[in-house]
């Protein structure tokens, strides 16, 4: 069984990527500007979110985060336990938040309604397992069996019907 603390902090770990990624490059409490070590560090967590988080237009309501989960992301953010735990060399990990103000999310039904193309090619998803079943805050992994090869791909993850929204598109 997947450990959900550890997902839940890589969630958190992304969400940080983010923020730091949106951040000017000054100390706010007094104007300095802050060290190369620390731009470098930003930039580099600016780079991994870039390469591995998607986020939706927040459209019908629902805003949708989508954290590609692959070795690389899981060494920068400390999370290599869920090497073992989702077989990345047979699988394709997705990570994906969504938050509403009303409705229940819950009811999404994610295996139904996603799809990963990898190039040309379709793949129907494995399995859904849940981290958190909050109407408005759920949260979740998404696997797709690794049937093709990912290497210079273009990956698209399309969930359809979502809150009334037809299609939702995330590309890497």
């Amino acid at each position: 069984m997947v450990k959900k603390p550890i997902l839940a902090a890589l969630f958190v770990f992304t969400l940080a990527i983010v923020l730091a990624g949106c951040s000017s490059n000054t100390d706010s409490s007094d104007g300095d500007t802050v060290s190369q070590s620390q731009a470098g560090q930003k930039t580099d967590q600016k780079n991994i979110a870039e390469r591995y988080v998607r986020y939706d237009n927040g459209e019908g309501g629902v805003q949708v985060q989508v954290v590609w989960i692959t070795p690389e992301y899981l060494k920068a953010a400390g999370g290599n336990e869920l090497l073992k735990e989702y077989n990345l060399d047979e699988n394709i990990v997705f990570e994906i938040g969504m938050t509403a103000h009303s409705g229940d999310l819950t009811k999404y039904p994610m295996l139904d309604k996603a799809v990963l193309t990898i190039d040309d090619k379709v793949i129907k998803p494995a399995r859904w397992d849940i981290l958190s079943s909050d109407s408005h805050h759920p949260m979740g992994v998404l696997v797709f069996p690794a049937n093709a090869a990912i290497e210079g791909s273009k990956l698209q993850l399309n969930l359809n019907d979502l809150n009334e929204i037809p299609d939702r598109t995330f590309i890497w």
